[in-house]
């Protein structure tokens, strides 16, 4: 807070202090006030899935892993813009979280406002305004438009159903399936509510990187920890070369077998060298069949994941 009355008082002046008490009425008002905060978390949620997908395709693509490392989330940034505060490889942005009707005297106050003091701290960040009840995107966004805010609108419902999460949010579906390798909707569902329980315990700045390491502590979660994901991706071609029925994807510690509709689903062995013993073993086999191969795997230590226990 101190930073921030610093510059109110050198833009405008000793006697002005309307702007230090808006900021200090903001925080406590976003520490005490409950309504709407089903809407925050979702939101926050939802941004955690979208960027760790985009995180992941990044790693993959061998970016810079401490401008990765660099990345956050903040959930009560002391700023006048103040629900949510993003760093993205690319951007910074802070994010005001309307769920229903938005007072526009207040928003367009805050938002001149931290333009105001962004221009004066020579700070290079954009601004979204998040609404749940707009008609459409592009009325939200005319309205914006037509306030002269330097804004971005976004329309974000949640509804209680994930399934209907995912089918409003297609991002969000494709960015899950990424994340877990699986295209098996509860395993997505099991995925987003780790991240939840790590997105509601966590206080202040996050790292997009710690928090899924911090959501994939049990890999029965369908996460894992960012440097893990490729560690077996080459399994996938070893397979495919001798079961090419079969679509295998690796998912850090995880080894997903769809066929014919059916999924299956294996925890790679942390000990002794599993990928090298099933290779070989594929490599004897003149044509394996899927159920003798499944059967290897098991009796190579291989744990079936069994979906019966929350599906």
């Amino acid at each position: 807070m101190i930073e921030k009355q610093n510059w109110v008082l050198r833009l405008f002046g000793e006697g002005d202090d309307r702007y230090i008490q808006r900021l200090s009425r903001k925080r406590i008002g976003g520490d005490s006030f409950s309504a709407g905060w089903r809407y925050e978390l979702a939101y926050n949620v939802h941004i955690v899935v979208i960027e760790l997908a985009k995180l992941l395709e990044a790693y993959r693509d061998q970016a810079d892993m401490e401008a990765i490392n660099r990345c956050y989330i903040d959930q009560s940034p002391n700023e006048f813009v103040d629900d949510l505060k993003i760093k993205t490889l690319t951007d910074e942005m802070l994010v005001q979280l309307k769920s229903g009707r938005i007072d526009w005297v207040s928003v367009v106050l805050d938002f001149k406002l931290q333009r105001l003091q962004d221009v004066f701290l020579s700070r290079d960040i954009k601004y979204r305004l998040v609404n749940g009840s707009a008609k459409s995107l592009a009325d939200l966004n005319d309205q914006v438009r037509k306030r002269k805010l330097s804004a971005e609108g976004e329309l974000f419902h949640y509804p209680q159903n994930f399934l209907v999460y995912l089918a409003q949010h297609p991002d969000a579906s494709s960015a899950l399936q990424q994340l877990t390798g699986s295209t098996n909707k509860l395993d997505q569902e099991t995925a987003y509510r780790a991240l939840q329980y790590v997105v509601v315990g966590g206080r202040g700045k996050l790292s997009f990187v710690k928090l899924l390491e911090n959501a994939a502590r049990r890999v029965y979660d369908f996460l894992s920890p960012l440097e893990k994901y490729d560690t077996h991706k080459y399994l996938e071609h070893i397979i495919r070369d001798s079961l090419p029925d079969v679509e295998p994807r690796v998912s850090g510690r995880l080894l997903h077998l769809e066929d014919a509709g059916l999924l299956q689903t294996f925890v790679i062995p942390s000990v002794g060298n599993p990928v090298e013993r099933i290779h070989k073993w594929l490599a004897d086999q003149d044509d394996p069949l899927v159920e003798t191969f499944t059967e290897a795997l098991r009796h190579g230590g291989w744990h079936e994941v069994d979906r019966s226990d929350y599906g």
